[in-house]
């Protein structure tokens, strides 16, 4: 078995191949259906499996769990660069981000047209319930960290409502955060009664109007943060989920609502994008992830990594060497196109404003910006397998090493084949078929990967700086 302690070493693949990650870049960005203007693919390096139930599965159904595991990938910050090397690329959520935007571009329409008495108000408020949302988030992570070691340790299904409601009684946070939210909603219709005024202006009143819907609790709905039937004997829908106060718990996450342009049963059956490459010695090399980014730093970076001893690294690696094509295959690729609905308007990114203000916005829209880049869509590949093949026999016994049982401990193009603890019901273990000059490694046809965002790139404010630099003649 591997021993958990291993360095993670890269192995260089083939003598004389010109393969890199930009050849598998290469075949996503085909695979996600041509990009539209100002989108970008951004390479996963840790593809990250999804746990999605298939509704009306025998097995157990977790249909909400499911979509919140798709929106957990969605909803969420993109780091202005080709590659991500984390699970989650970001900490923050598009939609918290969003809405801190929006209150830094009403306060220059409602400057104009509110009295500095109300206006003072209205900053006062905005302040307050962004402290607000910091105690609830605190109160409501503590209360998860303590609600799952205690279900740890006595043995309870963490969607337990009753056994939760016990507990939350007695050491929980629920008073404290119900009392919080009841605070940030009366603070919110304050500020809404201030704002929403008419305005003049027909952009001015877009730009209220966007944040007073941003506002509309009805955009917003509780997930579980569980698979549905753990919550037995509660009986998760739409409606059970509509109906719970919009307070998030240990239990369940209050957030924006997002959806997407393929069903669970579509993402999980469907045999479309088929995948089939083949990579050899006549493979050009490729440089396209640089060119597509701009970007100045290198992108020479391996693409099989190894957990291994010393010894063990020196052997593959001198197999490897011996290399003489890989075939990568999956039984989908799916670009699955995020709706984030009617409380985000991406076309306020194009204000008047960003552009008469561009400083003011440089933490949204500058080089390092959170908004700089949100994503449009999730590039998701099923079945993954990878075949390759040596001049020569495999001399390192890999079916042994890296199966699913011994601990895995291989990665290729970011995907990491794991040990069997990692698998769950809609994740099966890997498989490793090794045979002469043949060595094959891949998922369960089954299993689901998250391979990279499909972004969407902001220039407005870019833009803007480019033409005052013109103006003044540095250009």
């Amino acid at each position: 078995m591997n021993n958990f302690n291993d360095p993670v070493s890269d192995i260089t693949f083939g003598q004389g191949m010109q393969i890199s990650l930009n050849n598998y870049y290469d075949i996503l960005k085909a695979q996600a259906g041509g990009l539209g203007v100002g989108e970008f693919l951004q390479l996963k390096l840790v593809a990250d499996s999804v746990d999605i139930s298939k509704p009306l599965n025998e097995g157990g159904i977790y249909e909400w769990f499911s979509y919140y595991n798709l929106l957990n990938r969605s909803d969420l910050q993109i780091v202005p660069q080709p590659l991500s090397g984390s699970v989650l690329t970001g900490v923050a959520h598009v939609s918290d981000i969003y809405g801190k935007f929006l209150n830094k571009l009403s306060s220059l329409v409602t400057t104009k047209t509110l009295s500095p008495v109300d206006q003072a108000k209205v900053d006062q408020l905005t302040g307050d319930i962004g402290d607000l949302q910091v105690e609830i988030i605190k109160f409501v992570t503590d209360d998860y960290t303590n609600w799952m070691a205690y279900c740890k340790l006595r043995g309870i299904s963490p969607g337990d409502n009753i056994a939760f409601s016990q507990w939350s009684a007695a050491y929980g946070n629920s008073d404290r955060i119900q009392s919080l939210m009841d605070t940030k909603v009366i603070k919110i219709y304050q500020k809404t009664q201030l704002i929403n005024t008419t305005y003049a202006n027909p952009d001015d009143q877009e730009i209220i109007d966007a944040l007073v819907g941003y506002t509309n609790a009805a955009m917003q709905l509780c997930y579980p943060t569980f698979p549905d039937n753990d919550y037995l004997p509660t009986v998760i829908s739409l409606n059970y989920l509509s109906g719970l106060p919009h307070m998030s718990t240990a239990l369940y996450d209050n957030r924006y609502v997002v959806t997407f342009d393929k069903t669970l049963d579509f993402i999980k059956t469907a045999a479309v994008g088929t995948l089939n490459a083949e990579f050899s010695k006549t493979t050009d090399d490729s440089s396209s992830i640089t060119t597509d980014w701009s970007y100045s730093g290198s992108i020479g970076y391996a693409f099989i990594h190894v957990s291994v001893s010393e010894s063990d690294h020196t052997t593959i690696s001198q197999d490897f060497q011996k290399a003489i094509s890989l075939d990568l295959s999956a039984k989908a690729s799916l670009r699955v196109n995020i709706n984030y609905g009617s409380w985000f308007k991406p076309n306020l990114f194009e204000s008047q404003y960003i552009t008469d203000n561009p400083d003011m916005f440089q933490e949204f829209f500058g080089n390092t910006g959170t908004l700089l880049y949100y994503p449009t869509a999730l590039v998701l590949i099923r079945g993954f397998e990878i075949d390759f093949k040596s001049s020569q026999n495999w001399v390192y016994d890999y079916e042994n090493k890296f199966s699913a049982s011994a601990g895995g401990g291989f990665n290729v193009f970011g995907i990491n084949f794991g040990a069997s603890g990692s698998y769950t019901q809609d994740t099966k273990e890997h498989h490793v078929d090794q045979s002469d000059t043949t060595l094959t490694i891949g998922d369960d046809e089954n299993t689901l990967r998250f391979v990279g965002y499909v972004v969407k790139k902001n220039e407005s404010i870019i833009a803007s700086r480019h033409a005052n630099y013109k103006s003044m003649g540095l250009l």
